[in-house]
C-alpha cells in the first residue's frame, strides 16, 4: 500500500476520533455511569470493611473520620474561599481513605470487593418480572 494512502487513512481515523470526542454521545454518558457505579461499589466495600472484625481499629478510625468529614455541615476551610475552599474536600477525604486502606490487610479488602461484585452482578442479572421500573432491590 502506498504511503499516501496510509497517511490518508490515518488522518481520516484521527479526524473521526476527534469528532467522537468533541460531540458528547453515548460513550461519554456511559463512562460517567460506570464511574458512578464503581464509586457506589467502593462505598459498599468500605461499609463491609468497617463491619469486618478483622479490620484494625486505626483503619476504622480513619474511614470514620473520612465519612464524618463528608457529612459534617461545616468545613475546616470555608467553601466561599476561592479554590482552597473546595480543594480541602477533594484532598482531605481521599487522603483519609488512602491512609485507612493502607492499614487494612489486602486480603480483607479483596475479599469484600469480590463479595460486592458478586452481589452487584446477581442484582443486575436478576429478572424484573415485567416490572416497568426494573429491579428495585438496590
Amino acid at each position: 500500500m502506498p504511503a499516501t494512502i496510509r497517511a490518508a487513512r490515518k488522518s481520516a481515523a484521527t479526524a473521526k476520533n476527534r469528532t467522537a470526542q468533541a460531540v458528547p454521545g453515548k460513550s461519554n454518558r456511559m463512562a460517567v455511569f460506570h464511574m458512578g457505579s464503581a464509586f457506589k461499589r467502593e462505598l459498599i466495600v468500605y461499609e463491609h470493611v468497617l463491619r469486618d472484625k478483622r479490620t484494625p481499629v486505626v483503619a476504622k478510625l480513619f474511614l470514620g473520620l473520612a465519612i464524618g468529614y463528608l457529612l459534617m455541615p461545616f468545613d475546616l476551610i470555608p467553601d466561599f474561599i476561592p479554590v482552597i475552599g473546595h480543594l480541602d474536600d477533594v484532598v482531605i477525604v481521599p487522603a483519609l481513605v488512602f491512609v485507612a486502606l493502607r492499614r487494612i490487610p489486602r486480603e480483607i479488602v479483596a475479599k469484600h470487593r469480590e463479595q460486592v461484585a458478586r452481589e452487584d452482578k446477581a442484582t443486575m442479572s436478576a429478572p424484573t418480572y415485567g416490572w416497568p421500573l426494573g429491579n428495585l432491590r438496590n
